[in-house]
């Protein structure tokens, strides 16, 4: 309930905003939900430890622990550095599909690794963004660009 009216007190204020960037906005903090300890597990998460700061991250957060099975994610920890792999990151993207009702395309996770980049990725109007198959595995480089393409017999 508390949420629901911090979400209208938001609505009243800046009306000419859509629904789902007033969501965005909102700081974790004020999101009335029990928030999961932020204990770090090693010194490297410790090190990097950053605390979500709106609705996005903060749900994110609650999916990356789940599927990596790991506590104290920041929002800046990459995704593959943590122990994820290809099998989690479907596991993982099919999570939010659930949660938000979005379909992201699996190479999303690959160009935005951290928490941070996938909350902007998710807050965005998806229909304004045109989603590439390729996926750049090293950007940098002046040699010709590898294409590895499945072929089906």
């Amino acid at each position: 309930m508390e949420h629901f009216q911090i979400l209208l007190k938001s609505i009243i204020d800046q009306p000419q905003q859509q629904l789902k960037s007033l969501i965005a906005q909102i700081p974790a903090e004020q999101i009335p939900q029990v928030r999961p300890p932020y204990k770090p597990v090693t010194k490297k998460l410790q090190a990097g430890f950053d605390r979500p700061r709106v609705f996005w991250e903060f749900q994110l957060v609650k999916i990356w622990e789940d599927v990596l099975n790991i506590h104290s994610v920041g929002i800046h920890d990459n995704f593959f550095e943590l122990g994820g792999h290809s099998l989690l990151a479907i596991r993982l993207m099919s999570q939010i599909q659930q949660k938000f009702q979005k379909n992201l395309p699996l190479a999303t996770l690959f160009q935005s690794p951290t928490i941070e980049k996938l909350a902007i990725a998710l807050s965005s109007d998806s229909s304004t963004n045109i989603w590439s198959t390729l996926v750049p595995i090293q950007e940098q480089g002046s040699l010709p660009p590898l294409f590895c393409i499945p072929v089906l017999k």
